[in-house]
């Protein structure tokens, strides 16, 4: 006849992990945390993105006149020289062509709603509904996008 006290000792015992299982998992952990930590900034290494602006006339500083035909070259979405004249930029650099346009950097989306997503309703009920601490967690992001 079956003991079953014996079976269900067997099966506890069995279905429990043992402290060199538990080891090697914290080892697994550990090991693999480090090398994504150790990968993180080979992800973020990306292509210089270059974009070159051509304007028939550029205002870069309030209150002074207009320059004249200039060149704005713009990396990784920061205006990092402006060039006298309509002049070729980098290989591989994205072409705005605003020869005929007067040109105003950093005058777009001047009108936001930093504490909304949403449009219509949706906005009221965000506005009713949401925390404090959640209006003013999405108003930080929507500032950082703009």
């Amino acid at each position: 006849m079956l003991d079953r006290r014996k079976i269900r000792r067997q099966q506890v015992h069995v279905s429990e992990p043992t402290g060199e299982f538990e080891e090697l998992k914290i080892i697994a952990f550990v090991s693999l945390s480090a090398a994504l930590l150790a990968s993180a900034p080979l992800i973020a290494q990306t292509a210089e993105q270059v974009t070159v602006v051509h304007a028939g006339q550029l205002l870069d500083k309030p209150g002074t006149a207009p320059r004249g035909p200039s060149t704005v070259i713009i990396r990784n979405g920061k205006v990092a020289e402006v060039l006298v004249g309509h002049q070729a930029g980098p290989a591989g650099a994205k072409l705005i062509d605003l020869k005929d346009k007067f040109v105003l950097p950093g005058l777009i989306d001047s009108h936001v709603h930093l504490g909304s997503d949403a449009g219509g309703n949706a906005a009221l009920i965000e506005a009713v509904t949401d925390s404090p601490a959640r209006a003013a967690y999405r108003t930080a992001g929507n500032a950082k996008k703009t």
